[in-house]
């Protein structure tokens, strides 16, 4: 990705669009805290308690990234993820889960649901934000070299 970046005349637009975050945890104070951490270098991201209500906020925007949690009452993690990526605008969005469920079990089914990546709890807000960071710029470089190879074709 550094390579990528320090590549002459890339010039990945962080701000236009603006950067959309979702972060999806039942429990208000560990959702408050990935807000914080993600919002010291981007714009307030947007929050939901469930899995139904993130689902209903995906089918609406496009997101850059999405920290979700695992284990949820209603629709866990793992089965928001698969939904999320039905979606029209997010079938390309990185899912990041952030659970204090970190066993092997685990893991494997984030995989297998779409998800990219896997933070255990409790996490470090530079964490998330290093995470955030990496994803976002990543996604941008991709849409550039998406958008370049649709001009060479025309």
């Amino acid at each position: 990705m550094l390579k990528d970046i320090c590549s002459a005349g890339v010039q990945p637009e962080l701000a236009n669009p603006p950067v959309r975050i979702l972060v999806v945890d039942d429990e208000p104070i560990a959702r408050r805290a990935l807000v914080a951490a993600t919002q010291s270098c981007f714009a307030r991201p947007d929050s939901a308690d469930s899995g139904e209500t993130a689902l209903a906020l995906a089918e609406e925007r496009q997101f850059d990234l999405i920290f979700l949690d695992v284990r949820m009452p209603g629709m866990d993690g793992f089965t928001t993820c698969s939904k999320v990526h039905e979606t029209k605008a997010n079938q390309r969005t990185p899912v990041v889960f952030v659970t204090s469920h970190s066993d092997s079990e685990s893991r494997s089914q984030a995989a297998a649901s779409g998800g990219c990546g896997f933070i255990s709890k409790p996490v470090l807000g530079k964490e998330i934000l290093l995470v955030a960071l990496t994803f976002i710029l990543r996604g941008r470089l991709s849409s550039l070299d998406r958008s370049s190879e649709m001009v060479l074709r025309d």
